[in-house]
């Protein structure tokens, strides 16, 4: 029937242009390709200590931010091989980014944080901040 075949041809325009703002959206949402590393999180002697492994990354390409209830960590490793022989040559390259964003189990000081970096493990010690005093509470009277 006629009816049937304007359905068909109209469903099929509507998947046409679904199919087409579906493409445009994966080339406009870049690929998140780092990787979540491993982190130990210890309280002791009033400071924070988190342990990251970061295997084959550089000092000066790690980024540490941090406020009172989370500390973030980025870091990219770059590496570039390059193999010679007698009837080839190849050189590939290769790029890692690290992501880990942390909620913290106490709050800490920002201002009073050490970083350091030894065999692919980052260790961050901050000190722990005073804790807070408790909320007063007080009763308003209510004028009239």
């Amino acid at each position: 029937m006629w009816w049937d075949e304007l359905f068909w041809e109209d469903f099929e325009k509507t998947m046409r242009e679904l199919r087409k703002q579906m493409a445009q959206m994966r080339l406009a949402v870049p690929k998140l390709e780092a990787i979540e590393p491993f982190a130990d999180i210890v309280q002791e002697d009033g400071k924070l200590r988190i342990d990251i492994d970061l295997p084959g990354v550089k000092k000066e390409d790690i980024e540490i931010l941090a406020t009172e209830h989370t500390i973030e960590v980025r870091a990219e490793r770059k590496e570039e091989k390059e193999e010679k022989g007698k009837t080839f040559y190849k050189k590939e390259r290769s790029a890692r980014s690290f992501y880990k964003a942390m909620s913290l189990p106490a709050r800490i000081d920002p201002t009073k944080i050490s970083a350091e970096y030894k065999e692919g493990v980052l260790r961050i010690t901050a000190e722990l901040k005073e804790k807070k005093e408790e909320e007063k509470k007080v009763k308003v009277k209510v004028k009239s």
